[in-house]
C-alpha cells in the first residue's frame, strides 16, 4: 500500500531557517562579483582614463568575497573547511559547492588582476584577466541567486527571476562600491565627470531591476498560497515598511533621484554621488534580507511504501 507523508522542511533540523548572515554573505558576493566586472570593464573601454576605478574594483572584490566566504563558514559551523575546499567541496550537483569553488578562483583572480593594475603589467595580459574577470563576475552573481533558486520547496526562492534580479542587483551595488571610494579621494575634475557618468549606467540596472523585481513579485504571488502568503509578507505585512521605504524607496528610487539632481541641478557634486551610492548599498542589503527572511517553506509529499 502506497502513502503520502506530508513532511514540513521546518520540522527537521537540516532544512532549518537561513540566518541573517546568509543574506550578508549573498549580499558581499554580489558586491564582490559586480566590482570585478566594473573593474574589468572600466581597463578594457577606458584602456587606462579609468585606471583609478578599476584599481578600486579589484581591491574591493577579493576582500567582500573573503569576508563573505568567512560569514557562510560560520554559518555552516566549520570555518577550516574553508582551507579544504579541494577536499570537501566535490559534489559537482551542489550549488553550495560550485559556489565555493567559483569564489576560490574569483577571489585569486582578483589579487592577480590587482597585482597586473598596480604593477603596471602588459596590456594584453591585463585584457586577458579583465575579459575572464567578466566571466567570473556574472557566474558569481547568477550564483548567488541560484543558490536559493533550486530549493523548490521554497515558491518565493524558486523563481526563474531571483537569479536576473541578484545578477543586477550584484552589478548595481559593485559598481556603487567600485566608485564610492574614489570619491573619499581628492579627485581632478575629469574624474568627478568620469564618475557622474558612470553613475548613469548604475541608473540604467537600477532602473532594469526595478523591472525585473516588479515581475519577480507578480510572479511569485501566482504560484500558490505560500508564494502569495511570501509576497503578502512583504508587500503589505511584516516586511512592507522595509521593503517599501528600504529597498524601493532608499535602494532604488533615491539613486534615480539623486542621479537626476547631480547631472542636471547641482552639477559635479561630491556628495550626492557618495549618498546616492550609499543608497544603492543599502538597498541591495536590504533586499536579500528581505528574500531570506520572508521565505514560507511549503510542504514536500512523497510516498512511503
Amino acid at each position: 500500500m502506497v502513502m503520502l507523508y506530508e513532511l514540513w522542511p521546518w520540522e527537521v533540523p537540516e532544512y532549518a531557517p537561513w540566518s541573517w548572515i546568509i543574506a550578508f554573505y549573498l549580499f558581499l558576493g554580489g558586491v564582490g562579483a559586480g566590482a570585478l566586472v566594473t573593474a574589468s570593464l572600466a581597463d578594457l573601454i577606458g584602456r587606462g582614463k579609468y585606471r583609478d576605478i578599476s584599481k578600486s574594483g579589484v581591491l574591493i572584490s577579493p576582500i567582500v568575497l573573503i569576508i563573505g566566504s568567512i560569514l557562510l563558514l560560520f554559518d555552516l559551523g566549520d570555518p577550516l573547511r574553508g582551507i579544504q575546499i579541494p577536499r570537501a567541496f566535490v559534489n559537482t550537483g551542489s550549488w553550495l559547492a560550485i559556489g565555493a569553488w567559483l569564489l576560490m578562483i574569483t577571489i585569486i583572480l582578483g589579487f592577480t588582476y590587482a597585482y597586473t593594475l598596480f604593477r603596471d603589467k602588459s596590456r594584453g595580459l591585463r585584457v586577458f584577466l579583465a575579459i575572464i574577470g567578466i566571466l567570473l563576475g556574472i557566474a558569481v552573481g547568477t550564483y548567488t541567486g541560484l543558490l536559493l533558486r533550486v530549493l523548490q520547496f521554497i515558491p518565493l526562492w524558486h523563481s526563474d527571476f531571483l537569479p536576473l534580479l541578484f545578477v543586477l542587483s550584484a552589478l548595481s551595488t559593485g559598481l556603487a562600491a567600485t566608485l564610492f571610494f574614489p570619491l573619499l579621494t581628492k579627485l581632478t575634475e575629469e574624474k568627478m565627470k568620469t564618475v557622474h557618468r558612470l553613475s548613469i549606467v548604475d541608473d540604467a540596472i537600477v532602473a532594469f531591476e526595478i523591472l525585473v523585481l516588479a515581475i519577480f513579485i507578480d510572479s511569485v504571488s501566482k504560484t500558490n498560497a505560500f508564494g502569495m502568503e511570501s509576497v503578502a509578507a512583504i508587500t503589505t505585512g511584516v516586511y512592507s515598511l522595509l521593503f517599501w521605504v528600504g529597498v524601493i524607496g532608499i535602494g532604488l528610487v533615491a539613486p534615480l533621484f539623486l542621479s537626476t539632481m547631480s547631472l542636471t541641478v547641482v552639477k559635479h557634486s561630491r556628495t550626492l554621488p557618495i549618498i546616492e551610492f550609499t543608497c544603492v548599498l543599502i538597498g541591495g542589503l536590504l533586499l536579500r534580507l528581505i528574500i531570506i527572511y520572508a521565505a514560507i517553506k511549503q510542504p514536500i509529499f512523497f510516498p512511503v511504501i
